[in-house]
């Protein structure tokens, strides 16, 4: 049975499931910060998620450096179930540092209350994950986020969680 979702062309419904109206019902809104692997299943459909999210995304590592606009392994991110940007990063195993060369924020995140600290809280369990104790950030677009974002990354670094 065809069932008709705001922002999306067609989605399709087992027959089955239309006797389980707490299905079609939402639940409550998603909160939280999350950086997504570009592998992620959610991901693997980028047209729906175009459809569903706005954000169109690629996978840069084949892409030659010279074209890339985000970065070699750009992590999207998901805040309070909205995907609002993606940021590079990079495990410099050597010097146990988790580098960030650039966070590329969506048209329209300034100002929504959270986001900031919510990128450095995943950065920073990212950063624990893969045994760095130091975080550094380098571009945020757009610059309005910069400061805040840099700011709310050099906290301490604690286990987020």
């Amino acid at each position: 049975m065809r069932v008709s979702v705001e922002a999306v062309r067609r989605l399709f419904l087992k027959r089955q499931h239309l006797d389980r109206p707490p299905l079609m019902e939402p639940g409550p809104a998603p909160k939280g910060t999350t950086l997504l692997c570009p592998f992620d299943s959610f991901l693997w459909h980028r047209k729906r998620i175009a459809d569903l999210f706005g954000f169109d995304y690629r996978i840069e590592v084949y892409t030659p450096a010279a074209k890339r606009r985000y970065g070699y392994y750009s992590l999207p991110i998901l805040h309070d179930g909205r995907l609002i940007g993606r940021l590079d990063a990079k495990n410099v195993r050597q010097e146990k540092r988790l580098a960030v060369p650039a966070v590329h924020f969506e048209d329209g995140v300034v100002g929504r209350g959270g986001v900031c600290d919510g990128v450095a809280k995943a950065l920073k369990s990212l950063a624990e994950f893969v045994g760095a104790g130091e975080i550094r950030v380098g571009r945020v677009q757009p610059d309005g986020l910069a400061q805040a974002v840099k700011a709310a990354v050099l906290g301490p670094m604690t286990a987020a969680g």
